[in-house]
């Protein structure tokens, strides 16, 4: 089950990574084309999609940092769990131990 929950948000992932990086690029593409045809000139449909290649790669960088930054958080709160786990067991002891150990210090 977990492998299919692997597979499943990896696919989520690269469809947002896809839509993240295109929506930016056909907009700016066709605010371009249409300043272009308004006031009959070439230029701002290149500057318009360098604009939202360049707003495209900043949404990608942005929402694939997160995403690191919440996996990387999410595997060390369960290194900190499977740790702190072992460690109270290795500590703490038990009940006929701490009895024992108090009477021999009387």
């Amino acid at each position: 089950m977990s492998k299919n929950k692997g597979i499943a948000r990896g696919l989520a992932m690269i469809t947002q990574v896809g839509i993240s990086m295109m929506v930016p690029i056909f907009l700016c593409v066709a605010i371009g084309i249409i300043l272009d045809k308004k006031l009959n000139a070439r230029y701002f449909t290149i500057i318009f999609l360098i604009l939202g290649i360049l707003a495209g790669a900043r949404n990608t960088y942005v929402m694939i940092m997160s995403n690191v930054r919440m996996d990387s958080k999410n595997m060390n709160q369960n290194e900190n769990t499977k740790i702190t786990g072992r460690v109270q067991k290795v500590i703490k002891p038990n009940k006929g131990e701490d009895n024992h150990n108090e009477r021999k210090k009387h």
